[in-house]
Formats: structure tokens, sequence, C-alpha cells
């Protein structure tokens, strides 16, 4: 049985999400969020969210026992990004900044 978890518009670059996700890639769902709090990276924190999210669903909507969950997949998406001027550049030239969003999509499994 699959549970699904979702976050969407975390204002964090895809890529530097995904270097966080690979380390936790098909590992147990309770190894993954400990694993999670010692990686000093800023993506950590949201994905542990998610995944923390997932793990209340299935506890919760579909009475799974936790520590028989394991993360099938989780997937990084682009979301919109933010377009900003950077007003540091001459009055007559500005430059554009474009803010990156991310959308974390986490599906665990139950042994």
């Amino acid at each position: 049985m699959e549970i699904h978890a979702e976050a969407k518009y975390i204002r964090l670059s895809p890529r530097k999400v995904r270097l966080v996700t690979e380390m936790v890639k098909g590992m147990k769902a309770n190894q993954a969020l400990e694993t999670l709090k010692f990686v000093s990276k800023a993506a950590a924190r949201p994905v542990a969210k998610v995944i923390a999210s997932a793990v209340a669903n299935a506890v919760q909507n579909k009475d799974q026992a936790k520590d028989k969950l394991f993360i099938k997949s989780i997937k990084v998406r682009e979301g919109p990004r933010y377009k900003r001027r950077d007003t540091s550049k001459r009055a007559v030239h500005f430059g554009l900044v474009q803010k990156r969003t991310s959308h974390i999509k986490v599906v665990l499994e139950s042994t």
C-alpha cells in the first residue's frame, strides 16, 4: 500500500534539494528521519518534514506501523520561479534575479 505526501513551493533550488533526497532514497522512514537530523544542508529540514508527514499519514489514515515503512520513491520537481530585480546595478540596467522553488513528493510503502 502506497502512502503519499507532498510539499510545494519550498524556497530552495531543486538541485540543492536533490542532493539531500539522494541520501535517503530507499531507506526505512525512521532511519531516514534520524539521518536527516545530522545533515548540515538547508534542504534537510523540509525533506524531513515531508517524510514525517507521510509517516503520520500512514499511521493515522492507513493504520500502518511506523517501523515497517520505507521510502519507495522521493521526487523533486521545479516549482515556479520568483523574479526579482537586482537594484545594486546601475539605474538604467537592472539585473533579473530568479528565486527558484521546489516541489517534493514522497511515496512510502509498507513491508
